[in-house]
């Protein structure tokens, strides 16, 4: 996980600021679908970047977080790592 070792921190930033958060990068798979269930079930208002360009998700917001998976990172990784951290910041 050292190519995304600070998304973390902005992942707990927009959980606690209610920043929605949009997950895009190479077509094909990297993860993205999987990266933004795992954040949906911890809270956070996450997409696909996709939905957001064609206009499935309001556009109302003036910030999001934009994470960008342009190598595939396996379930496994983000089941093992971000999924885990991420229910540490239910309250």
């Amino acid at each position: 996980m050292k190519d995304v070792i600070g998304v973390p921190r902005y992942i707990e930033l927009a959980k606690r600021v209610g920043l929605p958060v949009i997950v895009g990068g190479q077509r094909g798979p990297t993860g993205k679908s999987f990266l933004c269930d795992a954040l949906r079930e911890a809270g956070i208002d996450a997409h696909e970047q996709w939905e957001f360009e064609e206009g499935e998700i309001k556009q109302d917001e003036k910030c999001y977080l934009l994470i960008l998976l342009n190598d595939p990172i396996p379930r496994e990784v983000i089941m093992e790592n971000i999924r885990e951290w991420l229910h540490t910041l239910e309250p």
